[in-house]
């Protein structure tokens, strides 16, 4: 059984290694032509504290995120299926 376990673990993690090489190569070769950054909008929602323990939601600010077209987050920049799935992001 813990045989098993290791070599389940052991297969993850080389999964995952090569998935992160195979992305960081094909993001190079896009960056080369281009188009390995991409950019999602943002909007900014601000959150205040009410009385009787209520928040009030007020659009903030709305910009342009700039994003990697990966999988991992590459150049500084979070990954663009990433951004897009969190598209509002809630300040306090």
């Amino acid at each position: 059984m813990k045989r098993i376990l290791l070599r389940t673990i052991v297969g993850l993690l080389a999964a995952v290694i090569v998935a992160y090489l195979v992305d960081w190569v094909v993001w190079k070769v896009r960056m080369a032509h281009g188009t390995g950054m991409g950019q999602v909008q943002v909007v900014h929602v601000l959150a205040e504290q009410m009385k009787g323990n209520k928040e009030a939601y007020y659009l903030n600010d709305v910009e342009m995120m700039d994003c990697s077209r990966s999988l991992f987050p590459r150049g500084g920049s979070a990954a663009c299926w990433w951004v897009n799935w969190h598209r509002q992001v809630i300040d306090h």
